[in-house]
């Protein structure tokens, strides 16, 4: 049930990632709760087979989200208006599949393989992209100042396509607002490329370092905080891996930090039980609800 909400909320936002995204949170929850990943072979056969039905369902949601796009584009509105919009999208679909075309958008995506590359390869080119002071003014404007701009500077992920113009100077937000918006994949080597060039290598390594520590700190925390901490961290790191640039990352993981801590507060009430005090998970684990029968 809570899969298939997260895929029609992911769809009613219009996100062509949804199913992607629903299956990178799973795998960040098993890895933050398993020591060890094991997949029985049974389990791995099941997983082949299961394939075809999986990229179906992926591609039915990346083409009605597609196709959305095409009618509204990423604007806002009410839950009615994104149903009958996802409804106008299902039965134009059905009337006229446009195969080509979606072939066309799936094999586009899956040019996202090569990001990475295409930023190094052509790092000279978006050199005044990567810059300090171009992530320092994205920080202070679309983090540090809502509401206004100081800089006026959009994010780096968007500010990417004035340099394919050889056009950077026109990189402003106020240029945002034409109802065309796009955004650029980096991936973790490209960006760390642009920024560091060849040192990149002892950058990746030193934040890898960084990010390993805090997964496998422990301290004096509950298992409860261990595994939310865990989640975030490797949440963190997925993004890092996909980025949208660090300016993003550090966006996000400040709007979601907040709000992922605030409500693990709600589920994490310490409560008072035999003149002491205990997580209220561990008072419903199964262990100490058989032993209370």
């Amino acid at each position: 049930g809570g899969a298939v909400m997260i895929l029609i909320l992911q769809t009613l936002a219009f996100s062509r990632s949804g199913f992607l995204t629903f299956a990178d949170n799973v795998l960040i929850v098993t890895l933050a709760l398993l020591p060890t990943l094991r997949l029985p072979r049974k389990y791995v056969m099941i997983g082949f087979t299961l394939i075809p039905f999986l990229l179906t369902i992926a591609f039915t949601f990346y083409a009605l989200s597609t196709t959305s796009r095409m009618f509204k584009g990423d604007e806002g509105g009410t839950l009615t208006e994104k149903v009958e919009l996802l409804q106008a999208s299902r039965e134009m679909l059905a009337d006229n599949p446009k195969t080509d075309f979606f072939i066309g958008q799936a094999v586009s995506r899956a040019g996202y393989f090569d990001f990475s590359a295409e930023i190094i390869a052509n790092s000279d080119h978006y050199a005044g992209t990567f810059t300090v002071g171009n992530y320092f003014k994205s920080i202070v404007d679309n983090l540090l100042t809502p509401g206004f701009d100081v800089f006026n500077q959009p994010k780096l992920s968007n500010s990417l396509k004035y340099a394919y113009s050889n056009s950077l100077d026109d990189a402003s937000k106020s240029n945002e607002t034409d109802g065309v918006y796009h955004t650029d994949h980096f991936g973790l080597y490209g960006e760390m490329y642009g920024l560091f060039n060849y040192a990149s290598l002892l950058v990746v390594y030193f934040i890898a370092y960084l990010l390993k520590s805090a997964f496998r700190y422990k301290g004096r925390l509950s298992p409860r905080v261990i595994a939310i901490n865990r989640v975030f961290i490797l949440w963190i790191f997925f993004q890092w891996m996909n980025s949208f640039g660090l300016d993003w990352i550090l966006i996000n993981s400040v709007i979601v930090g907040v709000s992922y801590y605030g409500l693990s507060k709600l589920f994490l009430v310490r409560i008072k039980s035999n003149h002491r005090v205990v997580d209220s998970a561990e008072l419903l684990s199964p262990n100490n609800l058989r032993s209370r029968r």
